[in-house]
């Protein structure tokens, strides 16, 4: 599925060639599993790791609302990985975002406090903010199954800011 949302984000194919290349390959070894790929397939998913959170999430029955949702604020706009509307925000940290090439200028220092800074716009908002790292989707997922099950249990109970 991470190389069909690839495939789909970057524009090397659109959502209905899959199912149509899927149709041609019908009753051969793998065919539901790619199925099941091509109805997740996403556009707006932008790593890998976001792909496989989209999988693990959804294998657990807590499929997001939204993909890469957009929250503006005074001086620009928030885009967070995954959106519950009940106020929870799911971000899967890789690594790449808080090195220096993945911001052209700014120190790694400076991601970072860039990044907290958003994080507490969310959170003033009233969201309620969960993250997890690869180490965390490959080796232990049921942790992060539990930490977006308690955001979702813990967000539907709290009143909504107007």
């Amino acid at each position: 599925m991470a190389a069909m949302d690839d495939a789909l984000h970057h524009q090397r194919c659109a959502h209905h060639e899959l199912a149509t290349a899927l149709r041609d390959q019908a009753g051969r070894p793998g065919c539901r599993g790619a199925a099941r790929a091509v109805a997740l397939a996403d556009h707006r998913s932008e790593s890998v790791g976001e792909s496989l959170s989209r999988v693990l999430l959804v294998q657990a029955g807590l499929g997001p609302d939204e993909l890469q949702h957009e929250f503006p604020h005074s001086n620009g706009v928030d885009r967070v990985d995954f959106w519950w509307e009940c106020g929870v925000v799911g971000e899967f940290d890789g690594q790449l975002k808080y090195r220096a090439q993945a911001m052209p200028g700014m120190s790694p220092d400076e991601v970072l406090w860039a990044e907290k800074q958003r994080e507490d716009r969310l959170r003033r908002r009233g969201l309620v903010v969960v993250r997890w790292t690869w180490d965390e989707l490959l080796h232990q997922p049921e942790v992060v199954v539990a930490r977006i099950r308690e955001a979702l249990a813990t967000a539907r109970a709290a009143p909504r800011p107007s």
